[in-house]
């Protein structure tokens, strides 16, 4: 690689890891350091998957060859950031602000829709999932606007029909030429999902509520030192529900507000190494009152390192110390280690290894629970079988630990998916989740099979 590509990747890990906002919790295309996917196998029904498969190599031949530059440009991102001229939507334009409207269709196949113990009952669900991305991109400022919402309407079981739907604004302005402000405002409609650790267990339908949230993050630099400062807001309110016995399921003591602060200095040792320490601290208010206290105050205290060790090998690590303190006398403040890491190596050209860990405290809000501990380690590997064809492998696993009571629980999940863009108009998506969960209160392990085939139209 020549040295002006390898200092260009340099910059890129400068601005793609600092500058982001503290808060925010999954990357946006184009970001290349944070390697935790948020991709979830949502599903259709698992014995088509062989035709499935059959259809899309097939397809194979419509792949587009770029020239020689372009790839070895690509080569230098994670698989799945890459653009794709000839499949990336088009958009149009008003005013200079670029308009993309998709939508979403699909077949989704559950093995396990209640997430029960025992007497698996199993269904199929239509999905639909209309988006409109709006972005409005200068020198000085850039903002994104997404709008979207998700249906799933299902065969036999029309319990656990529900519509998700967000709105979510982000904006990067660079006041000056050192100073950085990043900006984030979503409300969103949302249902819990079955087999969550919080969740009702005997609830009739999901249980649906409402999130709002503002975050902000200001980042000054001074030459290699430099400072994040960042703050947020959020507002959960849930709405009440049944068992399927038809007792009403009150659930308005988990309505709350949730604040949180943080900073982050962090200084260039040298090209490609960052040392950064991190505090953040955060406050709970719900409106549960004595044995349905969860009010709680907490921090988490880290020191870290950014590193770019080439243009193939990157990532960051950091380790420190966590508190959270509840109000409530029966439920045992939770502390002990904290720490994050990720790694992405392009490992060739074609394959992207990425390996993630973490230990921190649940957000927790439910009945019957307390101070909640979870420690995550996972990888996944992104193949470009070819430019219009990806498939992703992925596994993850969970230990759940349940501070002041005895109950631990294991969560596995192993995913893979496949991607076909045939053109900037339409693309192919099959995807295959298994989930499990082992508790030793064996009324909440399950395991899940989710499989999804789903066809999207963009503009």
């Amino acid at each position: 690689m020549s040295l002006k590509r390898l200092e260009r990747r340099r910059r890129s890990f400068r601005d793609q890891t600092i500058y982001r906002p503290l808060s925010q919790s999954s990357p946006q295309k184009g970001e290349f350091l944070s390697v935790k996917s948020n991709w979830k196998g949502d599903a259709a029904q698992a014995s088509a998957l062989p035709l499935v498969l059959a259809a899309l190599i097939g397809m194979l031949a419509s792949g587009v060859a770029l020239s020689a530059e372009y790839q070895m440009e690509s080569a230098n991102l994670p698989v799945r950031q890459r653009q794709h001229p000839e499949a990336d939507p088009t958009g149009f334009a008003y005013e200079g602000i670029m308009f993309y409207p998709s939508v979403l269709a699909g077949m989704e196949f559950d093995s396990n829709i209640y997430a029960s113990s025992q007497n698996a009952s199993e269904d199929m669900a239509l999905v639909l999932a209309p988006e409109l991305r709006i972005s409005s991109d200068s020198e000085a400022v850039k903002h994104t606007f997404d709008l979207g919402a998700s249906h799933r309407q299902y065969k036999s079981f029309d319990s656990e029909n529900r519509t998700e739907a967000h709105a979510r604004l982000t904006s990067a302005r660079q006041l000056t030429t050192d100073v950085r402000l990043d900006t984030l405002f979503e409300a969103a409609r949302k249902f819990e999902a079955r087999g969550s650790s919080i969740t009702v267990p005997d609830a009739a339908k999901p249980i649906a509520y409402r999130d709002l949230r503002a975050e902000t993050t200001v980042t000054k630099t001074f030459n290699r030192l430099g400072v994040a400062v960042g703050g947020g807001v959020r507002s959960l309110a849930f709405e009440d529900g049944e068992t399927f016995s038809g007792a009403p399921l009150e659930q308005g003591f988990r309505d709350g507000t949730i604040i949180t602060a943080s900073v982050k200095p962090f200084y260039e040792i040298s090209p490609g190494y960052r040392a950064y320490s991190l505090l953040k601290v955060n406050r709970r208010d719900y409106e549960g009152t004595g044995s349905l206290d969860r009010d709680s105050e907490g921090y988490d205290a880290r020191a870290g390192l950014e590193f770019l060790l080439t243009s193939m090998l990157f990532g960051s690590v950091d380790l420190g110390y966590l508190k959270q303190n509840y109000s409530n006398p029966l439920i045992p403040n939770a502390d002990g280690l904290s720490t994050k890491a990720n790694l992405n190596w392009l490992m060739t050209p074609l394959m992207t290894v990425s390996l993630f860990g973490s230990r921190q405290v649940a957000e927790l809000a439910a009945q019957d629970q307390e101070a909640r501990i979870d420690l995550t380690v996972g990888a996944r590997v992104d193949y470009e079988l070819r430019r219009n064809l990806i498939a992703t492998v992925e596994g993850s696993y969970t230990n759940e630990d349940f501070a002041g009571s005895n109950r631990e629980d294991d969560v596995l999940h192993i995913g893979t998916q496949i991607d076909y863009m045939m053109n900037a108009y339409c693309s192919f998506g099959l995807k295959y989740s298994y989930f499990e969960r082992n508790s030793n209160n064996v009324d909440f392990s399950f395991d899940r099979h989710l499989v999804m085939l789903n066809v999207t139209a963009q503009y």
